[in-house]
């Protein structure tokens, strides 16, 4: 899959950036296409991380995720990798 960065710093706090979902970025938040659900759980081996959907991103299509980054320095310095991710949706 392809992973990239984002970020919502620059003037605001990292902390008081809001998601598609309503929730507060941080840590472990991504944006991830529409099809998958909010709430969508996202592993990154190579990281030994779990991120979780959302967030939405006008670009962000089902082949990519976008991974919250606190600074825009961080967010730079990742820029886009093919990684494994492994997906497990919401259940129903």
């Amino acid at each position: 899959m392809s992973v990239s960065a984002y970020t919502n710093s620059g003037g605001v706090h990292p902390y008081e950036g809001l998601t598609a979902s309503g929730a507060y970025t941080r840590e472990g938040v991504a944006a991830c296409g529409p099809s998958y659900a909010f709430g969508t759980l996202f592993f990154v081996p190579s990281l030994g991380r779990w991120f979780v959907c959302q967030d939405r991103g006008g670009a962000i299509t089902d082949a990519n995720l976008d991974l919250w980054f606190a600074s825009e320095d961080e967010a730079l310095e990742w820029g886009r990798q093919g990684l494994e991710v492994i997906i497990v949706p919401v259940s129903k």
